[in-house]
This record gives structure tokens, C-alpha cells and sequence, in this order.
């Protein structure tokens, strides 16, 4: 499900938070999400149609909520805090050995680094699937190490798009903007 941010899908917070991370598009399995902010409260608010019917749900996470993980305190600098959210339930991210999957610079033009933690990428592995579900080629450039692989995006369209990185330890997903 896409659902754009906006009146629909909206952070809000008196706090400081990093909105860069803000999920548009919702996948079957993709159970959390990260924000980074200050600790004060942030709230989340995602309306979607069940038929003829809007929905609206809204969770709400402080540095002193479940909701929140990874607090260091006493700063602000929007680096300290992640509040993991979804929007029908709020849960903890699974102890996962495979570690966290990153993409880096997002948005991207042509060229984007990911880097999965803990774990050793499967090229073969790869999926990168536009916000309409159409599966796309991965054009590997390199790869920079077991863990680190760069992949050119040039010829995509502008847009989001979910990648999908196989590791010994299963599959991570992320989601990365086409600028």
C-alpha cells in the first residue's frame, strides 16, 4: 500500500525528529519502522480506505514509552532516539542476527551503497521492486565487501522502491527514494 506523506500519513512532535526514514510504502511482513527524535512525544498518524471506509490509526512513542528503544537521554540531536512503530501495533524489533540493512546516500541519483551488518550479502539474492510492485533488475557495480554492495539506480525512474537483500541469516528489507 502506498500511502504519500502528507494529511495521510504524518509525524508529529513540540520534539525534534528525523522524517528522511518515513515509510510511504506498506508491505505485507514489515512489522516496524524507525524514526530518530529527541525523546518528546511523537506521533504517527496513517489513514487508508478499507472499502468506502477511512481508517485512521495513530500511536504515539516518548523516550519513556516501550515504544521507544535505543534512548540515550539528554540530548537532542535527533541521533539518540528511535521510535519503532506500526501503525495497526506497536512492537519490538526482532533479535535478528542478520543485523540491520542500510542504503546510503537516500534519495540516490545513480549509484547507492548497501550495507547489511552482521552478515554476508547474497548477491543472487537481490530484489528491487517499484512502488507498483514491478520487479527490477539490480545492476551491481561492485561489491566493496561480504557485508557492502553498490548498486546503479540510473536508469529507474524517479520514486521509492523497496529492496529486498538476501544474507546467509534470511532477508532485510529497506526502502530507498529514486531521485
Amino acid at each position: 500500500v502506498y500511502v504519500p506523506i502528507g494529511n495521510d500519513n504524518k509525524l508529529t512532535s513540540t520534539g525534534s525528529f528525523d522524517g528522511s526514514m518515513q515509510p510511504m510504502i506498506f508491505v505485507p511482513g514489515i512489522t516496524h519502522y524507525n524514526v530518530l527524535f529527541d525523546g518528546v512525544t511523537l506521533k504517527w498518524s496513517l489513514g487508508t480506505y478499507s472499502g468506502n471506509t477511512k481508517i485512521v490509526e495513530s500511536v504515539t512513542a516518548s523516550s519513556s514509552s516501550y515504544k521507544c528503544i535505543n534512548y540515550a537521554g539528554g540530548r537532542t540531536d535527533n541521533t539518540n532516539t528511535t521510535a519503532v512503530q506500526n501503525a495497526s501495533k506497536i512492537v519490538q524489533p526482532e533479535k535478528n542476527p542478520a543485523g540491520n540493512v542500510n542504503v546510503f546516500p537516500n534519495p540516490a541519483r545513480n549509484l547507492a551503497t548497501i550495507y547489511l551488518s552482521n552478515d554476508i550479502i547474497n548477491v543472487k539474492g537481490l530484489l528491487l521492486i517499484d512502488a507498483y510492485g514491478r520487479q527490477h533488475p539490480v545492476k551491481l557495480v561492485r561489491q566493496v565487501s561480504k557485508h557492502s554492495i553498490e548498486i546503479d539506480l540510473s536508469g529507474l525512474v524517479s520514486g521509492m522502491y523497496f529492496i529486498k537483500v538476501k544474507g546467509e541469516n534470511g532477508y532485510k528489507n529497506i526502502n530507498i527514494v529514486k531521485e
